[in-house]
């Protein structure tokens, strides 16, 4: 199970919060992928990092950009669309997903049902993705989400 191999995170599966564990250890088998957006509502445009690291924390692939988007909750989704594109991409064959929003990561998860309808399409895109595929969605408050900042 995945939520036994993860530690330290809040992990959301099937819509459900999962216990948090203690181990430090992540399987060989699993990849992380940490995303993140930036969004300053002064500004004509928005930024995205995602790296993908393997079970002993070493980058594997990684993206960054400028997107023109109109809140903080759609360059966020936007991220995670990129690193679900990324593990797709990639052929992936087990990923964790990890978010500093925690509003994205329980409207993929199922558990907030107040859907936002600027991030609808992302969402029903992630989440029929995620169907076909061993992928879970990790909360990591910002302090913990660093290596996409």
């Amino acid at each position: 199970m995945l939520e036994q191999l993860i530690s330290g995170w809040r992990i959301f599966l099937c819509g459900d919060l999962a216990k948090e564990t203690s181990a430090e250890d992540i399987a060989p088998s699993l990849l992380k992928i940490n995303c993140d957006g930036a969004y300053k509502s002064s500004c004509s445009f928005a930024a995205f990092g995602v790296i993908v690291r393997d079970h002993s924390g070493s980058a594997q692939v990684w993206r960054c950009g400028r997107v023109k988007e109109s809140s903080a909750l759609a360059i966020e989704a936007w991220a995670l669309r990129i690193a679900c594109g990324l593990a797709i991409e990639y052929n992936f064959p087990a990923v964790i997903f990890e978010s500093d929003c925690k509003c994205l990561i329980e409207i993929i998860s199922g558990s907030n049902s107040n859907g936002c309808w600027e991030i609808q399409v992302i969402v029903e895109d992630i989440k029929s993705w995620a169907k076909e595929r061993r992928w879970s969605f990790v909360w990591g408050c910002q302090s913990k989400n660093k290596a996409a900042h």
